[in-house]
């Protein structure tokens, strides 16, 4: 069986993820959040326990660097087939009210969890294994209430392509993807699904398991020559000039 390491697996495309791998005949190693105020994950992570028998969960905090190397160490004589770093935090912070503890929150999960994790567990990757980052297309436009939520999405572009570098000479992939609009709780909560079904040429967010597709290529031999780089899954979002649209749709 092989064994693949996704984490923010309780909602999103992180459940998302986790059901259609376990599907495909993987073991789950599952991290998610744990932490005083974020009590009602491990009521979304026992359900998902319950559902998937081939899934073990790891609570981590991602913004803790300890917890990380607790659950590197977790991994000590397990094999793994792919890593999915999918967890993602995102804080409000403008630039009006900038605070830099949020910042340092962001970039810490967004980023350097991800680097980290990839670092201490790249002896437990087999040769020929796949990594893959969830970033997201606010890495390519200026940021309003999320500066450190944007920078470190266009951080963890940059870093994958250091790892896959690094890590190329054992043929381990390591491939970044950058979702639009996806509908899950984030987009719900941002209430600007209008606008940006209006800026998407397909008319409509992504489905989680839109962007699952994706990473299962990756994951796969399917891509097999493709490392460092980045698929944009944002239905042509990123191709579009709001402004220029408004003005030919007047």
């Amino acid at each position: 069986m092989k064994n693949i390491l996704i984490t923010g697996v309780t909602k999103g495309i992180g459940r998302k993820l986790a059901q259609h791998f376990h599907g495909l005949g993987f073991h789950i190693y599952g991290v998610y959040r744990w932490s005083e105020g974020y009590t009602n994950n491990e009521h979304l992570a026992e359900t998902l326990k319950q559902e998937l028998p081939n899934l073990t969960m790891l609570r981590c905090d991602l913004a803790d660097r300890g917890a990380i190397a607790q659950t590197i160490n977790s991994f000590d004589g397990i094999k793994l087939d792919g890593i999915v770093n999918n967890a993602g935090a995102f804080l409000d912070n403008s630039w009006d009210s900038f605070d830099i503890t949020s910042w340092d929150k962001s970039v810490a999960v967004n980023m350097t969890a991800p680097l980290l994790l990839v670092l201490g567990l790249q002896n437990n990757l087999h040769d020929g294994s796949s990594v893959v980052n969830i970033s997201s297309t606010d890495a390519n436009y200026a940021a309003f209430n999320d500066l450190g939520y944007a920078a470190s999405k266009a951080g963890l572009i940059n870093v994958t392509k250091s790892m896959a570098s690094a890590l190329g000479k054992r043929n381990i992939r390591v491939n970044a993807i950058a979702p639009g609009w996806v509908d899950t709780d984030m987009a719900t909560q941002a209430d600007v699904s209008e606008y940006a079904s209006y800026q998407t040429p397909l008319g409509r967010n992504a489905t989680t398991q839109e962007i699952v597709n994706v990473v299962e290529f990756l994951i796969s031999d399917k891509s097999s020559f493709i490392t460092g780089t980045v698929i944009n899954a944002d239905g042509g979002y990123s191709s579009v000039d709001y402004a220029v649209k408004k003005e030919f749709d007047a």
